[in-house]
């Protein structure tokens, strides 16, 4: 297999940690490429039209794209039950806190194409405010059921979860969750130092 990532995507972690603990990241290619607006990869579009990581490509040639279908592929091919169950109000929870925390990054992310890339008289204030908002009151929300939100074993949920604190703490680190939130540093801290979380961010 083989996945197209960048580093700094809080989404290709976020599947490397899965891949790892499926016991299938030894199974996969990893090709890092560079994707920015106005600066396409027309030949990875071959392949993804919608030109976004991460991207695996399977071993029948099929392409998948959003995190969030890749994970669930790998789930399923290595058949574990646990990261993701297979139903019941186990599943909902675990969907529930998973659409949560991808959310805040999605937040993350699109405010930090906003005020990076995109050249600074075209900026959105407003927008800018509205996403930081919006990745307060995710967290507010998680300090404040942060034992519900993390029950029960090691999860798809867990994984996007550290996948995306890391990430604020790459980009947005004045944001100082950890004091803020502060419910949230002991789960952080534990899950940063499993073995799935220390193979996806080798460099940490």
């Amino acid at each position: 297999m083989k996945l197209y990532s960048n580093p700094a995507s809080p989404f290709v972690n976020k599947t490397l940690i899965i891949a790892h603990e499926c016991g299938l990241l030894d199974e996969i290619e990893r090709i890092d490429i560079a994707l920015a607006p106005g600066n396409p990869n027309h030949e990875f579009g071959k392949q993804n039209p919608l030109r976004q990581i991460p991207a695996l490509i399977t071993e029948t040639g099929t392409c998948l794209y959003d995190s969030f279908v890749i994970c669930d592929y790998l789930i399923a091919r290595a058949g574990n039950k646990t990261l993701l169950p297979a139903d019941g109000p186990e599943r909902t929870h675990v969907l529930h806190m998973h659409a949560l925390c991808n959310g805040i990054m999605e937040r993350a992310v699109a405010t930090r194409y906003e005020t990076f890339a995109r050249p600074e008289e075209y900026r959105w204030p407003a927008m800018i405010d509205d996403n930081f908002d919006r990745i307060d009151k995710g967290l507010a929300w998680l300090n404040a059921h942060i034992d519900e939100a993390l029950a029960g074993p090691f999860d798809l949920a867990s994984a996007t979860f550290v996948a995306m604190l890391k990430y604020l703490d790459f980009r947005f680190d004045h944001l100082g969750w950890r004091t803020k939130y502060p419910a949230l540093k002991e789960p952080f801290d534990a899950l940063s130092q499993l073995s799935c979380v220390k193979a996806a961010y080798p460099a940490a």
